[in-house]
Formats: C-alpha cells, sequence, structure tokens
C-alpha cells in the first residue's frame, strides 16, 4: 500500500541520515519487494549498498534492476524504452 511504502521510505531515509546502513539496506530491501516495478526503490538500493562500501552488492543490485526479471518487466511496459 501507499502508506506503508511511504512509511518504509521514511525509515530508509532516517537510517541513511543517520549512517545506520543495516538498517537501511532492511528498509530498502522492504521497499523493493514491496513494488519491485518501482525504478526509485532500486535506486536507492544501490545507492544505500554503495554508500555502506559495498560497491559489490551496489553492482549487484545494479545488474537485477537493469537485466534481472524486474527491468526486463519494466523495459516491456508500454511506454517505456
Amino acid at each position: 500500500s501507499e502508506l506503508a511504502r511511504r512509511r518504509l521510505v521514511a525509515q530508509a531515509e532516517s537510517a541513511e541520515l543517520a549512517r545506520d546502513w543495516p538498517a537501511a539496506l532492511q528498509a530498502t530491501q522492504a521497499l523493493v519487494a514491496l513494488d519491485p516495478l518501482r525504478e526509485d526503490a532500486h535506486r536507492r538500493l544501490i545507492r544505500v549498498h554503495y554508500l555502506a562500501g559495498d560497491s559489490a552488492a551496489a553492482l549487484q543490485a545494479f545488474d537485477v534492476a537493469r537485466g534481472g526479471g524486474t527491468a526486463v518487466v519494466l523495459a516491456e511496459r508500454p511506454g517505456r524504452a
């Protein structure tokens, strides 16, 4: 639901500001799971991995968003290139 999404975004933002990377990752992963078609959730997940110092996980999250199941679905939706 939209309320759940907003709560998770607020949790992720708060955790990022506090540099609490485990909490930020937990909230962001829940956000992606809640709506795997939201590009902004995937961008946030990539960023949090990077800020946490895990560039390998950031690259893996990017690969999933770009070429894994979700990105393929996004690319095939009408109006998307």
